[in-house]
């Protein structure tokens, strides 16, 4: 017992003990401990012990728009001058992540297992590290996707087994701190209610469609050839993709404009970086534009590149940060 009345007790989960009214009443360890509460919050990652394998509330798959089901994980030695950014390099079975870190360079390959074996994803993806390996690569196998409820009864999903997005923006933490404050503000009280279910449910069905679609973007405004080694791509190229990011594409290629949802992750910048970075260029745009006479703009473009430069040169280089660090 800690300061905050908080007991912590470890163990593994065998069983689930349900009320008549569907609501879990308590959970049995290996070591046959009980432990009843009133209210659970489900951590168990991909097993989903409570939400799934109790309380049974529904998977939505979005493999149809994600087709990635596999990833292999390995750090190897980092290299002389690592770059200050992420990588990701498209593969004909799926792509590949380059994190340059302080002592080590994290990779990992993930891919569709319809279009390659896991042993042969394992060997492609040590065949293309840029030093040495320094563990076991690990396998990690997944459907992205979301439970149906992340709230039924007296029991919320938080992490992995609420859902898994595909790691192509990174989002599992982000979900995991964002479910934390959306728990907190509709914490129970006096009870459980229906509407804080609900709403809590609104909000992360929201959460998880938008940061579907921005992922899905990547994949359906590809550009890679049509030749057979690239079906993966072309498949998502041609796939019918969710109404609300056809709408937002839309939108996009016929007036230049963008518009982030309340509490939407995703930035305009970051939907417009994709988009014309993959091709799409607006057919119109906002006529208060041309109030800004030509020369004032290339004056401001400029400068602001000026200004850039100059942050730029007086900046140490990636390496000679992370030594920085200690």
């Amino acid at each position: 017992m800690n300061g905050k009345n908080v007991k912590r007790i470890e163990g593994k989960i065998t069983s689930v003990d349900l009320a008549p009214c569907g609501k879990i009443d308590a959970v049995k360890l290996q070591t046959g401990q009980v432990i009843a509460a009133d209210f659970f919050i489900d951590c168990s990652g991909f097993a989903a012990l409570l939400i799934e394998k109790a309380l049974n509330v529904g998977f939505e798959s979005y493999q149809h728009w994600l087709p990635c089901d596999s990833a292999y994980a390995v750090p190897c030695e980092k290299v002389p001058e690592s770059t200050p950014y992420t990588r990701a390099i498209a593969h004909s079975m799926g792509w590949q992540w380059r994190i340059p870190l302080q002592h080590r360079t994290g990779n990992g390959l993930v891919y569709c297992s319809r279009f390659i074996s896991d042993d042969e994803a394992q060997q492609f993806l040590l065949n293309n590290l840029d030093g040495k390996p320094l563990a076991e690569p690990i396998k990690i196998s997944f459907t992205p996707g979301r439970r149906l409820k992340q709230w039924h009864k007296n029991c919320v999903a938080i992490g992995l087994s609420s859902g898994f997005l595909e790691p192509l923006e990174s989002t599992s933490l982000h979900l995991v701190q964002s479910a934390i404050i959306r728990l907190s503000k509709l914490f129970p009280h006096h009870g459980i209610t229906s509407n804080a279910i609900d709403e809590f449910n609104h909000q992360s069905q929201n959460e998880f469609e938008q940061i579907r679609d921005f992922i899905i973007l990547h994949y359906h405004l590809n550009q890679r050839e049509h030749a057979e080694e690239m079906r993966l791509w072309q498949q998502c190229q041609t796939m019918d993709i969710p109404e609300s990011l056809q709408q937002k594409i839309d939108l996009f290629r016929e007036t230049g404009a963008v518009f982030r949802h309340q509490e939407e992750l995703f930035t305009e910048t970051a939907w417009v970086q994709v988009m014309l970075g993959q091709g799409i260029m607006p057919q119109d745009f906002n006529p208060l534009a041309n109030t800004i006479p030509a020369p004032d703009l290339t004056v401001f473009l400029q400068n602001m590149r000026t200004i850039i430069d100059n942050a730029v040169d007086n900046m140490p280089t990636h390496n000679q940060y992370l030594a920085s660090l200690g």
